[in-house]
This record gives structure tokens, sequence and C-alpha cells, in this order.
């Protein structure tokens, strides 16, 4: 086999995984909405699920102080906890769609 032949079966599996991934973050993207609209029409208030929900079940997460109270770095901060405090299913439709981006540059 030739290293060109190696190197576009990678491209091939990377992509197919993307793909994977891709159909994941979409299901949950739209599991997650539908699941915030049942709560909403059962309790009338609207139940946010923001991204940092989701990293606090990651363990060792919460050890990271910096997260909850910086003393340094402040603008990185503020960039890195509007992305926590996404809506989680606003999240993961902006990930499906940087992976789609992802492969259609690749395929060029």
């Amino acid at each position: 086999m030739k290293f060109s032949e190696t190197i576009n079966n990678w491209k091939k599996q990377i992509s197919e995984g993307l793909l994977a991934v891709y159909a994941l973050l979409i299901i949950f993207s739209v599991c997650s909405f539908i699941y915030q609209c049942y709560l909403w029409l059962k309790t009338g208030s609207w139940v946010q699920f923001p991204i940092i929900m989701i990293f606090e079940h990651i363990p060792g997460f919460k050890s990271v102080e910096w997260i909850y109270n910086p003393s340094d770095w402040l603008g990185v901060h503020e960039i890195i906890e509007f992305i926590l405090n996404l809506n989680s299913s606003i999240f993961l439709l902006l990930s499906a769609g940087f992976i789609i981006f992802l492969l259609n540059s690749d395929q060029s």
C-alpha cells in the first residue's frame, strides 16, 4: 500500500468519525431543546441547561479553582465563562456546525 493511499484511508476514517460525532451532536441538541420545551410547557418557566452543567460532571473539573474565582487572565475568563453559560442545545448546534465546516474544508 502506498503512502498516499494510507493517508487517504486515514482521511476517510477521520471524516466518518466526524460525521458520527456530528450526528450525535445534532441528536443531543434536538433532544435537549425538546426537553427544555417540555419543561416549559409543564412548569411555565424556561429551564436553562448551560454547558457548564455537563462539565461539572467530569471528574476533576470542580477542582479547577480558576473557573470559579479567577485572579488573572480575566479577559480569557470572561470568554470561557460566556461559552460555559451558553445553552447546551445552542452549544451543541454550534459544535456540529464547526464539524461540518471542518469536513467541507477538508474536501477542497
